[in-house]
């Protein structure tokens, strides 16, 4: 997942403000659906994952990111409240 450079986050004419949390909602849905309980990814776009408080994961290596049970499961809730994700379980 990568946004263009030129969609600054914040922007008034940025229409696609929040797509990346939703984006990430929907990948840790899918993984939910499928059994799974933590999420890990590599990534050097640290701004976007420290703003989703998606925690570094250090024993994996120095770029990755991994949400475990808990912590994703606060993002989900807060991520589903923030842009009123109705609840498909």
């Amino acid at each position: 997942m990568q946004s263009a450079p030129t969609a600054e986050h914040g922007k008034k004419e940025n229409q696609f403000k929040g797509a990346g949390e939703v984006l990430m909602y929907g990948i840790c849905k899918y993984g939910k659906n499928l059994g799974f309980s933590d999420m890990t990814l590599y990534s050097t776009n640290n701004p976007f994952y420290n703003h989703l408080e998606m925690p570094k994961a250090p024993e994996l290596g120095m770029c990755y990111y991994a949400f475990r049970k808990d912590s994703m499961n606060r993002f989900m809730e807060k991520t589903a409240e923030k842009y009123q994700i109705p609840n498909q379980d």
